[in-house]
């Protein structure tokens, strides 16, 4: 049992350093690129799940419905 301990800690924390990535965020890139002519936004007035409706079952239909 020991053994494993030893071996899953360090994994462990090998993992979670590098999953704690430093670099800039996705929300960081856009608020930088605000300013930017050459950086375009495209906001869609539609609501996109209505794109999809066809490809939903009866079920979820109904449900989709209810809410």
């Amino acid at each position: 049992m020991k053994k494993k301990v030893l071996y899953l800690v360090p994994l462990l924390i090998g993992i979670l350093s590098i999953s704690c990535k430093q670099g800039p965020s996705l929300q960081q890139y856009f608020v930088e690129k605000m300013d930017d002519p050459s950086f375009l936004i495209v906001n869609l007035p539609l609501p996109l799940d209505s794109l999809f409706q066809k490809d939903l079952t009866p079920q979820d239909q109904a449900f989709k419905r209810s809410e």
